[in-house]
């Protein structure tokens, strides 16, 4: 992992501490971004030919298998993947490497355990699932294959917190970045050229994915033997904290169910209710409204184990610095993604999908803002975890858990896919908001960012406009590309204050161009 290290020195500030961990988790977070934009890409490929090659309700049929594998991953994961990210760092920072490998084994086992554990539950109660839960026979049989992606998809999650707690950016840029979507694209290589059906894609992506699982597991053992801490896995050494792990972890199960309400139930209901061509007007524009929150997962990863490390090390002033930048970077770098969404969702949706799934364009927009606030904001539960305010977000996570099934209940039989999307979008807002409420009643940012504030305030008008702008003029597709490319240019430059890119990347100031547009004062 980029490790946070403490600067040397008697001599050196709060203030150069806080800006050299900054700097740190900011360029160590950008390359990970730039793997993030190859990986969307592909991914993106992957999605468009599935799309394509399929029909509609084949494709739904597919989606609502991996809509339930998802959710049985989630399931499986039991809110371990962060129980790691918290405790592995800390850990390692003290210096007990024995709670620290005992930390890494109970996950691992745990989460395998749970993944198999499910898929054999799904196997065995297939005859009351198809007479009372699944209405397309095909969605069913697609279901029992790629349920078998369940404990590869949970423990491939637990890899990636590995990976960012002990490896390098690098390493992790070629794991997730790479090998991943490449096997994707590898898994659809017979539905382009064989033109084999649904069911010989859904056994490709299960393939794939154990070739993923395994490619995982064997860097990680390299990585754990290089930096010598395989020794501390052996019985003598080893020390399992299983009363702080679960004690830790059970609470933020409700994160994982949340992930299920916001995602997989609404799949789940809309198969039930409106069948599997519903489902796949929902599943084809989710993945690209999803693309909102591809730079804050390139950040996650890194910020999480780096604001355990200052919290364990009492520097309460770096994790301030460090959210507002991150949020500032996110909220920047993702909005020429996320306007285009929103002034473009029909041409975008007609031009990779097709015809026929025009009316999916709504649903685009509607999805693309809530992934694109929930990005910005999202990283206050890292916040709350760090100080191990679990209890919190445990409360804050079933109110919203409750409310998001009551929300798919309610709207998405009544409303369909559009029902389905407003559900998301309440979902997807509810939480970050509560936290931050919940942050800011315990002072745990202590400083504001008007700075920040103010950007968030002129990327908010400038949406407003750019949307509105073909109502006022003329509603061509000229006004509307001309509104998003004058919208993303205003942010880009107004932005730059923000996200005080000489500090960051001071190597770029050399380039006379690049000065003109940065200003290179401090945080």
């Amino acid at each position: 992992m980029m490790a946070i290290e403490q600067q040397s020195g008697t001599n050196l500030g709060g203030h150069g501490r806080s800006s050299s961990q900054t700097k740190k988790l900011i360029r160590g977070s950008s390359l990970l971004t730039v793997g993030r934009v190859i990986a969307m890409v592909l991914n993106f490929i992957v999605q468009v030919i599935t799309v394509r090659y399929l029909m509609k309700a084949d494709y739904g049929a597919f989606a609502y298998g991996l809509s339930i594998a998802s959710m049985g991953a989630s399931v499986a994961v039991f809110g371990l993947g962060r129980t790691l990210n918290r405790f592995a760092p800390v850990f390692q920072e003290k210096h007990e490497f024995g709670k620290m490998a005992g930390t890494v084994a109970l996950t691992l086992c745990c989460v395998t355990g749970i993944g198999i554990g499910v898929v054999l539950l799904v196997l065995g109660a297939q005859g009351y699932i198809s007479a009372n839960l699944v209405r397309d026979p095909l969605s069913m049989s697609l279901m029992l294959i790629l349920i078998l992606l369940v404990p590869l998809k949970a423990v491939d999650s637990i890899f990636d917190e590995l990976y960012a707690t002990f490896a390098k950016p690098k390493e992790l840029f070629v794991r997730r970045h790479l090998i991943a979507p490449l096997l994707k694209v590898l898994a659809v290589v017979p539905l382009i050229f064989a033109h084999t059906d649904v069911r010989m894609l859904a056994i490709s992506f299960v393939v794939c994915g154990t070739i993923g699982t395994w490619y995982s597991f064997v860097v990680l053992w390299k990585i754990l033997k290089n930096a010598n801490l395989l020794q501390y896995f052996r019985r003598d050494k080893i020390d399992v904290p299983a009363r702080q792990v679960f004690g830790f972890s059970f609470p933020l199960l409700s994160t994982d169910l949340l992930v299920i309400v916001r995602g997989s139930l609404v799949t789940l209901v809309l198969e039930f209710c409106h069948g599997a061509i519903s489902v796949a007007g929902f599943q084809a524009v989710l993945p690209v409204a999803r693309l909102n929150t591809f730079v804050a997962d390139s950040f996650r990863l890194l910020f999480g184990p780096a604001i355990s490390r200052m919290y364990a090390r009492g520097e309460t002033a770096s994790i301030d610095q460090v959210f507002w930048r991150t949020s500032a970077w996110i909220a920047v770098g993702t909005f020429p993604l996320f306007l285009p969404c929103v002034c473009l969702s029909k041409f975008i949706t007609v031009t990779l999908f097709g015809p026929q799934y025009a009316d999916s364009s709504i649903i685009l927009a509607l999805l693309a803002l809530g992934f694109y606030l929930n990005a910005i904001v999202g990283f206050n539960y890292e916040i709350l975890k760090a100080h191990g305010h679990v209890g919190r977000i445990f409360l804050t996570d079933i109110i919203t858990v409750i409310a998001g099934i009551g929300l798919n209940l309610w709207l998405v039989p009544r409303w369909g896919v559009a029902g389905g999307a407003v559900t998301t979008v309440i979902i997807l807002l509810m939480r970050p908001i509560g936290n931050q409420i919940t942050i800011f009643r315990m002072k745990l940012l202590k400083e504001v960012d008007w700075t920040c504030l103010r950007l968030f305030f002129v990327m908010m008008q400038v949406t407003i406009i750019a949307s509105l702008m073909p109502s006022i003029t003329e509603d061509t597709l000229i006004v509307r590309f001309a509104a998003t490319i004058a919208g993303t240019a205003v942010v880009l430059v107004g932005g730059l204050p923000a996200l005080d890119i000489g500090s960051m990347f001071p190597e770029l100031m050399k380039y006379r161009p690049i000065r003109l547009f940065v200003k290179t004062e401090g945080v």
